[in-house]
């Protein structure tokens, strides 16, 4: 009697642990991955359990995903497959091709709302700045950068068949980042979004004399995308009956912990237009 009794409240206590087992709901997916629990490719709003097993296309395919307790994962092949691959098909448990995302939502360097950037080395980091669209525009101070017909911003990288210096257009101190005007050639920038390793300087036209402020990778994001992302989320904070407020900080955490620094003000804008139906 007592055995039978201790077999049920096992039993009661595994369905209990299998209702509560994390799940994945996936946000975005850049190449092909199939569950093969259904057969179908993953795509961004289907929820996988970690036992679902896996199928990626190649080795670059990869997904990123949002657990039942709100906790980031990218999904990728694990890095002992990644090695035997082969342009044959390879499988993994879900749950061990999920690495949790480290949080980086402290990369904003300055507070929202029009304020004039001091130090552009830290404003555009010495890693990857990631650009909402074609476009960017950034007040810079007057004190520490003082724009005018013989002082300015040049950006220069190393293109497919040259090197490329291009002068940053300007109007009174606000600097524009424009790719139509950068790029030399669509073969320049690395997946068609990345131009790598630009150097930033401070150009005095009188001296003839440039300053290096940074070098960094230039990423042109597209804004629709990202907000599509947004989108699949906003569903989760609401089951969480989360406040604008709240949702609009997991939006933007969500930014700097999966992509990583870009302008606040930028982003401040995509995360309102993604929530402008959300209510209070």
């Amino acid at each position: 009697m007592k055995r039978a009794a201790f077999t049920l409240l096992m039993l009661a206590l595994a369905v209990t642990l299998f209702g509560q087992a994390e799940v994945y709901n996936i946000i975005k997916v850049d190449g092909e991955i199939i569950n093969r629990s259904t057969g179908k490719p993953l795509a961004p709003g289907d929820v996988i359990k970690p036992t679902d097993q896996l199928e990626f296309g190649s080795n670059y395919a990869m997904a990123i995903a949002i657990s039942s307790t709100r906790g980031k994962f990218t999904i990728r092949l694990p890095e002992q497959e990644q090695d035997l691959f082969d342009n044959s098909r390879m499988l993994a448990m879900a749950n061990t091709a999920a690495a949790p995302v480290e949080s980086r939502a402290q990369l904003s360097v300055r507070a929202v709302g029009g304020m004039e950037v001091k130090d552009l080395k830290k404003y555009l980091g010495t890693d990857t700045f990631y650009i909402l669209g074609d476009k960017l525009s950034v007040r810079l101070s007057k004190t520490f950068y003082p724009l005018d017909e013989n002082n300015f911003i040049v950006l220069s990288y190393q293109g497919k068949e040259k090197t490329v210096s291009k002068k940053l257009g300007f109007t009174g101190q606000v600097i524009e980042i424009d790719k139509n005007q950068i790029v030399s050639s669509p073969e320049d920038l690395f997946n068609g979004t990345t131009l790598k390793k630009v150097s930033v300087f401070r150009y005095d036209n009188v001296k003839k004399a440039s300053l290096l402020i940074t070098q960094v990778n230039l990423v042109f994001l597209n804004a629709d995308q990202v907000k599509k992302e947004f989108e699949v989320i906003i569903p989760l904070l609401k089951e969480d009956k989360k406040s604008r407020s709240q949702a609009a900080d997991y939006l933007r955490n969500y930014f700097y912990d999966i992509y990583g620094a870009t302008d606040p003000d930028a982003l401040f804008l995509l995360v309102n237009l993604a929530l402008k139906d959300y209510g209070s």
